[in-house]
Parts: structure tokens; C-alpha cells; sequence
């Protein structure tokens, strides 16, 4: 017999969920002097329920340490665009699906007989440009002014060839500037007031995941050098080490050539392309391991996940809706989505939405639904249905965004054409500014955003009721 004090304890427990504007989904009645069966069945519902908002407040879910709840996190970095390095890697990269961070020392591009419109070219296939300074000098032996030069104006010349993306990440040339003298600290101060959010050196890596305990460490990261000497078993103990201590591992690669040397790059520890494309080979093995991006979203990452907070703002009888903000001030820059996994608990949720925008469901692991969102980028909002992941046509392979250079025009690829199909655009905002509805869709169209400006903008295609959301930006 369940005595009568139990229940004054849970009602308690009741009026304290509803101080903080939780609903009950059900009507709870306490009169002892019901029927005994109905009297029981309230207080079953209601363990059940105070079970879920116990786990709706202390464990909602979590932020996932690394992209798509990786274990680690990879970084393929090029430093000085070197001859062979843009006739080689991009194609390697780009047909096995991952990108790589290539920072360019702005002299090289016009001395090494590539134009711009090669580095272009290789951002626009999803790698990144950084900031490898504009002639590779030694950074301790530079005046301020120089420095400057070396740096500021670099990152210049980098953003006006390449409209497309903001210069973020830094690399040092020969690691100098990550020492504690006045000189290294006057480095790094115009590295991080240029507005890079990180820097690579040359030392030795760091595999545990707190790689960077303070803001400043961002501009120290590790990393491993590559050359001609690295067995592929020392390439792949790398991947293991940082499987293991969950950070960030960072490649290091300089010279990259054929058999034949046909591109003349012998600038500095040569990794021929046969050996290159079988530590790719083996990198992608790892894949569902290990994130491989760039150095710019890593740091994005790592440094809005420390600071990130996931909260149950509220429930209803369909719905959940939680808050994810991180204490970073400029939101245009650190808009890198974070992977959420949200228990379940049991709850099937058919759909998600940030701001009113619909969210692509990755999937459900170990009654866990895993999605992304963005810190600050507003509500986001549960709903109960039947989920299938399976139903979604259309995956983020199957399109490509970009800005037609010198407008505010989005051009937009697409790689499977649906029929009967429907897009939109949205802004941040969650408002509609552009639709085409029962679209024949070609290969190629493009979307004139010139009246909305430059900004972060998701385009939504629906088909057969399903749905697919991109995010891009436009940048003058």
C-alpha cells in the first residue's frame, strides 16, 4: 500500500516544475477518495513524468565534442603554395570527399607561376585559405611595421582575390612566434587583432582535447610534420594517438610532386603523390573516427563548444524547445554549427527546427536524435512525430552554393535535379525572401540576393514532403 505522504512529496515536486512554466501533458488528480485504479493510474503517469523533466533538466542532451560526435578531430594543412601543391592535392582531396586548410604566402602565388583564379578555385571546392604571410619571413626578425606588411597586409591581398571567405587561421613561418620573448607576444597580438581566431606552429602535436586551456594557446596549436621520410604505419599511429586522446591533430605537408617531379616542387620535405594519396586513403578509413576539416572550422568549433550552454527552455504535449548560446560577442564570425545529441527518452521527434528554419536530422543513435545548430541562432524546437531518417532524397553532397564573384548572386549547383521540387531562401531571421514553387529543377540557377544584402542565408528544397537545408553566405 503506497502511503499518502508520497504523494504530498510529489506534488511539491509538481508545483516547482510549474513555477518554471513546465505544462504536465496529462491531468493529475489527488483525491484520495477516487477509485483506487484511477487513483493508481495518476500516480504512475505521474512518475513517468517527473522521471522526464528530471532528465529534461539535468540531461536534456549534449554538445558533442567534435563534428557529427567524432572522437577527434583532423586538419590537413599546406603551407606556402608550392609548385605542385594546386595541380596535385585539390583533386586528390576533393574525390575522396574532405577538405584541407592551404596557407598561402601571397609572394609565391604570382613567383611559382599560379594565379589567383588556382587558389579560387580550390577555396570554391570547399578548402581553406590562411594566412601564411606575404614572403615567408622570419616573424622575430621584423619591425612592427614590417610585421604589418607581413601579416595585416597579407590577409589583405588573401580576402581581395578570394571574396568568398574571411582569412581566419595563420600559420608561422618557420614557428617563430609562439615563444614567450616581448617580440613573440607583439606577433601574436596583431595575428589575433588582424582577426585570425587561431594559428598553427610547427612543434610536436598535442592529442589530448584540451589543446588550448587559455585563448591564447589557440595561436600555438601543434602539429605533425610530414615528409618524405613518414612510413604510412606513422601516419596512421598518428590517427590512432589522436583517436585515443580526442583532440585536434593537425598535418603539416610543404613540397608535393609526382614520380616524375613534373611540377619542379622540391621546395622543402617533398611527399610524393603516390605516398600522399595512400595516407589520404587511409585517413578517410578512419572517417568514422575522426572529423576531417579545416583548421578555421576546427578552432571555430572547439572554441564555441567550451563555451557553449545547451537548456530546456520548455515542454508541451508535442513539443521541446531548448537554448544553445556560447559567451562569444561576434556571432557573423563564430557561426560554426555544433552537433547536439538530445536523449530521447523514449520520445520519437519527427521534426527540427532552429529559428523556424527547418533542421536536417542526421540521425539516431542509442536513443539519441543528433542534429546541428547554431550557437545564438535562436530557438530550437522539438517536435514529437515518427521519425525516418530514411526518407530524406537529398543530402548535402548533392548541392553546391556559391557567390558569383563581384555580385550578390548565389549560384547554385546542383548534382541530382528533382522534379516537381520547391526552394526558398531564409534569413537568420527565419523570414522567407525568396521562393519557386513545382520547379523542374536544372543543374545550375541562380538566386539574386542583392536586395537583402551581405549575411548568413539557408536555402531550403522540399520534395515529396521531405525537406533539405543548406547554409550559406554572401559576402561583398
Amino acid at each position: 500500500m503506497i502511503h499518502y505522504q508520497v504523494f504530498e512529496l510529489v506534488y511539491e515536486m509538481i508545483n516547482l516544475h510549474s513555477k518554471i512554466n513546465i505544462r504536465l501533458p496529462f491531468k493529475v488528480n489527488f483525491d484520495s477518495n477516487k477509485p483506487k485504479n484511477t487513483f493508481m493510474k495518476n500516480y504512475l503517469l505521474l512518475l513517468v513524468f517527473i522521471s522526464f523533466s528530471h532528465f529534461s533538466f539535468s540531461q536534456v542532451g549534449e554538445i558533442c565534442k567534435w563534428d557529427s560526435d567524432k572522437s577527434a578531430a583532423v586538419v590537413l594543412t599546406f603551407d606556402d603554395w608550392s609548385p605542385g601543391q594546386q595541380p596535385i592535392v585539390p583533386k586528390e582531396l576533393k574525390s575522396r570527399g574532405i577538405n584541407a586548410t592551404f596557407f598561402i604566402t601571397t609572394n609565391f602565388v604570382a613567383s611559382w607561376n599560379h594565379d589567383w583564379p588556382t587558389v579560387v578555385s580550390t577555396q570554391a571546392d570547399g578548402n581553406e585559405i590562411g594566412n601564411h604571410t606575404y614572403s615567408h619571413p622570419h616573424l622575430l626578425a621584423q619591425s612592427t611595421i614590417q610585421l604589418d606588411t607581413q601579416i595585416t597586409k597579407a590577409k589583405t591581398i588573401i580576402e581581395t582575390h578570394v571574396p568568398l571567405q574571411k582569412v581566419i587561421s595563420f600559420a608561422y613561418p618557420f614557428g617563430e612566434g609562439v615563444g614567450s620573448t616581448s617580440k613573440d607576444l607583439e606577433v601574436r597580438a596583431l595575428i589575433k587583432s588582424s582577426g585570425h581566431i587561431g594559428a598553427r606552429s610547427v612543434s610536436a602535436s598535442n592529442y589530448k582535447y584540451n589543446f588550448a586551456a587559455t585563448e591564447d594557446d589557440y595561436y600555438k596549436i601543434m602539429t605533425y610534420t610530414m615528409s618524405g621520410s613518414v612510413s604510412i604505419v606513422t601516419f596512421e599511429n598518428q590517427l590512432k594517438q589522436i583517436v585515443s586522446g580526442g583532440g585536434l591533430l593537425t598535418y603539416l605537408y610543404h613540397s608535393i610532386d609526382d614520380a616524375n617531379n613534373s611540377h619542379g616542387d622540391t621546395w622543402y620535405a617533398q611527399v610524393k603523390q603516390s605516398v600522399l594519396q595512400q595516407q589520404l586513403d587511409t585517413l578517410v578509413s578512419y572517417s568514422d573516427k575522426v572529423w576531417i576539416t579545416t583548421f578555421g572550422q576546427a578552432v571555430k568549433y572547439h572554441k564555441e563548444r567550451n563555451c557553449a550552454t545547451l537548456s530546456l527552455v520548455g515542454t508541451t504535449g508535442t513539443t521541446m524547445t531548448l537554448s544553445l548560446t556560447d559567451t562569444l560577442s561576434n556571432n557573423a564570425l563564430y557561426n560554426q554549427p555544433l552537433s547536439l545529441k538530445i536523449f530521447r527518452n523514449g520520445v520519437n521527434y519527427s521534426t527540427v527546427t532552429q529559428n523556424g528554419v527547418p533542421l536536417e536530422i542526421d540521425g539516431v543513435v542509442n536513443d539519441s536524435i543528433v542534429f546541428h545548430a547554431i550557437p545564438d541562432g535562436g530557438e530550437i524546437i522539438l517536435t514529437v512525430g515518427n521519425l525516418s531518417t530514411e526518407t530524406l532524397q537529398l543530402t548535402s553532397e548533392d548541392f553546391r552554393i556559391y557567390q558569383l564573384p563581384g555580385s550578390s548572386v548565389a549560384n547554385v549547383h546542383v548534382l541530382k535535379p528533382q522534379a516537381n521540387s520547391c526552394l526558398s531562401v531564409i534569413d537568420l531571421s527565419g523570414r522567407e525572401i525568396y521562393s519557386l514553387e513545382n520547379l523542374e529543377m536544372a543543374n545550375d540557377f541562380q538566386i539574386d540576393l542583392s536586395a537583402n544584402g551581405n549575411g548568413i542565408y539557408f536555402l531550403r528544397f522540399n520534395n515529396n514532403n521531405n525537406s533539405f537545408v543548406k547554409r550559406f553566405a554572401i559576402v561583398n
